[in-house]
């Protein structure tokens, strides 16, 4: 039984890996023009490597991507070996676009490839989830920075990590930049009670409609109601989340009425 040559071995194992890629590979001539294809193009695109062969890279991207990509094979096409990373729209045979990430690199000085080749390979999950992440993220950020209660996150001795402009507005400080030198203790009008709550955080890991004293920029004490909850997740043990309300109009109210039924 004659073993195959080492060559032949070692060629079929390449074709296996192309064949079966998550990636789709071609090559594009000097005008543009895909003169190579692998097989796997077909799990990604739905064409056969005989329908893409000879046909321009134009007919497979989204009109609002064509501008700039004739512009990167502009910029490629004059300076051998350089690669590009391209984000862009390519339309599938059945008809719909999917998001595709291609690598793009300069071979045409390369003898035996002589052309552009590009690894693409479909993102559209990935960047549908990006995109839902950044409107999730918007929409939180303008609910956060709507509310009337003060929102923040803390490292617990050190500093805060965030505020909301309520948080800034109740304590009296322009801007956030004007907190980062500051740690939590120095918003409390009395530190042995931030001590005592801090215990209490420790604890039991939340504190729930804390009345307490609190100051602001001027260092005018006021009334205000806290809520806190230590994070639990790995390497955030010492960082706690909570709001803040000023109170102070309720509790003068309060107690004037106090001294009237006196």
């Amino acid at each position: 039984m004659r073993t195959k040559p080492a060559a032949d071995l070692n060629e079929m194992r390449f074709r296996a890996l192309i064949e079966n890629a998550h990636e789709g590979i071609v090559i594009y001539d000097k005008s543009g023009k895909i003169k190579y294809a692998t097989p796997s193009i077909r799990k990604i695109t739905g064409y056969q490597v005989k329908e893409v062969i000879g046909r321009q890279s134009r007919d497979f991207i989204h009109p609002d991507f064509i501008t700039e990509t004739r512009r990167v094979f502009k910029d490629l096409f004059c300076n051998p070996g350089k690669h590009v990373t391209l984000i862009q729209q390519l339309k599938h045979k059945k008809g719909h676009y999917y998001w595709a990430e291609s690598i793009l690199t300069n071979y045409l000085h390369i003898p035996g490839i002589e052309g552009i080749v590009s690894n693409f390979s479909d993102i559209t999950e990935k960047k549908v989830a990006e995109e839902k992440a950044l409107q999730t993220q918007g929409l939180l950020e303008t609910i956060n920075q709507n509310l009337s209660q003060g929102v923040y996150m803390a490292e617990i001795g050190k500093s805060f990590l965030y505020v909301n402009e309520a948080f800034l507005k109740i304590f009296g400080y322009p801007s956030r930049e004007d907190i980062v030198h500051l740690k939590p203790a120095d918003f409390y009008a009395s530190d042995a009670v931030r001590r005592q709550l801090l215990e209490r955080l420790r604890k039991t890991g939340r504190l729930r409609e804390v009345e307490v004293a609190l100051k602001r920029r001027n260092g005018e004490v006021f009334w205000g109601v806290i809520n806190a909850t230590l994070l639990n997740d790995k390497g955030q043990e010492n960082r706690l989340v909570g709001s803040v309300r000023d109170i102070t109009k309720e509790k003068v109210a309060a107690e004037a009425l106090m001294e009237s039924r006196n």
